[in-house]
């Protein structure tokens, strides 16, 4: 996400790929609940992946506000969408990856000469991870 300030009460925010102009208070929720998702998957080898696939799924609930003729995301429609999408902390994904060989699959690992994973095992444990959201 990058932002780009107008002026004092709106800025202008690019998630993935997409321009919202977005009132100040808005863009500071959803960048500390874009920051605490990114912490949960910090230690994912494939955190990049899986952050840009959120990243996509935020900005399609942004478009689909935008859609009802509403031209700038309100700190209310940050709300919404944190309500639609959910909160996921730490403890619950580290607990899960210890009972789920696919999840286990994404969390680095110590060894560098670990094969890479099985393009269905990431499939599955990237399912899983986005389960814990929606």
């Amino acid at each position: 996400m990058k932002s780009f300030k107008n002026n004092k009460e709106q800025i202008s925010i690019c998630i993935s790929g997409v321009i919202f102009h977005c009132e100040h208070d808005a863009s500071m929720i959803l960048t500390a609940y874009l920051d605490e998702v990114r912490s949960c998957f910090a230690n994912f080898r494939e955190r990049e992946v899986i952050l840009s696939d959120f990243e996509s799924k935020v900005s399609e609930v942004f478009l689909e506000t935008l859609n009802n003729g509403q031209q700038l995301i309100l700190a209310e429609d940050v709300r919404t969408m944190i309500q639609r999408l959910g909160h996921i902390d730490k403890e619950t994904l580290e607990e899960s990856a210890d009972t789920d060989d696919n999840l286990d699959e994404l969390l680095l690992i110590e060894d560098t000469k670990k094969k890479p994973q099985s393009p269905s095992k990431f499939t599955n444990a990237l399912n899983f991870a986005f389960s814990l959201f929606f």
